[in-house]
């Protein structure tokens, strides 16, 4: 596929406006609490499958961002227990702790 049809297939898809209409700037938080976007991880760049052109880049979250997140959906939804505690999270959280930090390709 040459260069010139690369383009005309971005045009005619309109990433540059998708990305837009979605709010993406060249940076963007890769953490959430749902009302607070954050990230204190390293930066990750997003390369065009199309065109190998830079999409955008997002700030990975940390283990820090992660704990601040789960702390944050605890208060929101108090429970007789704390939920933060319980099985579901303490999985989630052995998970995030033994997965090794991914690195940029």
């Amino acid at each position: 596929m040459g260069t010139n049809q690369n383009k005309k297939i971005m045009s005619d898809f309109g990433i540059q406006q998708a990305l837009k209409e979605l709010g993406l700037k060249d940076v963007n938080h890769g953490t959430s609490t749902g009302s607070h976007n954050f990230s204190n991880g390293e930066l990750i760049a997003s390369y065009s499958p199309v065109d190998g052109k830079l999409i955008g880049k997002v700030k990975a979250s940390t283990k820090e961002d992660y704990e601040q997140v789960m702390s944050t959906a605890t208060a929101a939804f108090p429970t007789k227990t704390n939920r933060y505690n319980d099985t579901p999270f303490i999985a989630a959280r052995a998970f995030h702790k033994a997965s090794p930090p991914s690195s940029p390709s």
